[in-house]
């Protein structure tokens, strides 16, 4: 073998140019199909940056009302494919008005939250730990011009005995979603907080909002949840489970769908087109190996004198094409690259900031080297064998 490698080496240096002019050639094959790769990863790791970078992709909505007891939620925490479930109240029982200073909005929609909550924890923002603590959406935050640390009231009214009344409570800002993950005025409170705001309207005297003399405690359901899937492929049967309840569902499947329909659709036209460039490279790689070899009859009948087998020129032979196949490879790498740069900063003014046109990551790299020096090796060993596994010196010396 180190023979062989020495032989090897010596020939390919020999024909450096020769080599040289083959590496291109198959540069010219494998440069194309990384920059094409690279394009469809990169729009569709894009597309399901985009979908999971968003929680709100994994929610599903409750369309309406309903009675959902305590086996519903205990069948759905229990579900692999569920990532977060918390009660809600019914609709006209989430709004209030958030108040601080001399600044005050109504109609604030009070959304439940729980630890593990996806879209709290996808932006980083603290869960409340009590009643007395609240996260707000940006919009919400600037319209009562209010900071995290600060305290801010949430003012609650209602009408009873033909009279109207309003309670208020101090809560503590713990933190601020940014407008990317709530676009309306919402405000982010524990279940207990909710649940007040729903019974003060109904008449009771919650602890949180009155005196505590007339709690409710005949609940046993609730009208609506918010759900947040585990992954994407997890929305539509869990939208499907739901729906098999007679539930109107508003979810992301349509987007889904669609994501997955182009990444299909880019992966077939990327293999199709690679099979094609494939075969007419190895057809084309084949037919030159052949002809190297034939043209080189003569030195390898020198090596048999010489005393090196039949199994002994193959090796060197394929030392030869592993050596070709990483230098042409890392030649496309190069185009490739190139190529992908001037993809990126040709389209960058059409990509939102942090995004890129094409990608390619370290395991698509070295798979790309694998396929690459594994074909050259095959390839190579093929026309070896049939070139050289019935090599006549006796023949060749009497043509020589």
């Amino acid at each position: 073998m180190i023979i062989a490698l020495r032989l090897a080496l010596r020939d390919f240096a020999h024909d450096l140019r020769v080599n040289l002019s083959l590496s291109l050639a198959v540069a010219a094959i494998i440069a194309p199909l990384l920059i094409l790769f690279s394009l469809k990863f990169g729009i569709v790791a894009a597309m399901e940056r985009d979908l999971l970078g968003n929680p709100g992709s994994r929610e599903l909505v409750l369309g309406a009302n309903y009675r959902l007891g305590e086996d519903f939620f205990t069948t759905l925490r229990g579900d692999p494919r569920v990532a977060f479930v918390v009660p809600k109240t019914r609709s006209l029982s989430t709004t209030a008005t958030m108040r601080h200073g001399g600044a005050l909005r109504e109609g604030v929609e009070m959304v439940p939250t729980a630890p593990g909550d996806p879209l709290l924890l996808a932006f980083g923002a603290p869960v409340p730990r009590d009643s007395l603590e609240v996260v707000l959406s940006a919009s919400l935050s600037a319209r009562i011009a209010v900071r995290p640390g600060e305290r801010a009231q949430l003012v609650v009214t209602r009408t009873k005995e033909g009279k109207r009344q309003s309670a208020a409570v101090e809560l503590q800002v713990v933190g601020i979603l940014p407008p990317a993950a709530v676009g309306r005025d919402q405000a982010f409170v524990p279940l207990p907080t909710l649940l007040a705001i729903e019974d003060y309207k109904d008449g009771f005297e919650p602890q949180l909002l009155s005196d505590g003399s007339r709690p409710n405690t005949a609940r046993d359901h609730f009208a609506k949840a918010r759900i947040y899937a585990r992954g994407l492929d997890d929305v539509a049967p869990l939208a499907q489970l739901l729906e098999g309840r007679g539930m109107v569902v508003h979810d992301e499947r349509q987007r889904i769908g669609e994501m997955k329909a182009i990444a299909t659709v880019l992966s077939r036209v990327f293999w199709v087109i690679a099979a094609v460039v494939a075969l007419g490279g190895i057809m084309a790689l084949g037919g030159l190996l052949l002809r190297t070899l034939e043209a080189r009859m003569r030195s390898f009948m020198a090596l048999g004198i010489m005393g090196i087998t039949t199994m002994g020129m193959q090796a060197m032979v394929a030392l030869e094409a592993l050596a070709l196949a990483l230098l042409s490879y890392l030649m496309a790498l190069l185009l490739a690259l190139l190529a992908m740069q001037a993809f990126n900063l040709l389209f960058a003014e059409f990509l939102t900031e942090g995004r890129i046109f094409c990608s390619l990551l370290p395991s698509h790299l070295l798979s790309g080297l694998g396929i690459s020096v594994g074909t050259m090796l095959l390839v190579a060993l093929g026309c070896a064998r049939a070139r050289l596994a019935n090599l006549n010196l006796p023949a060749l010396l009497r043509g020589a």
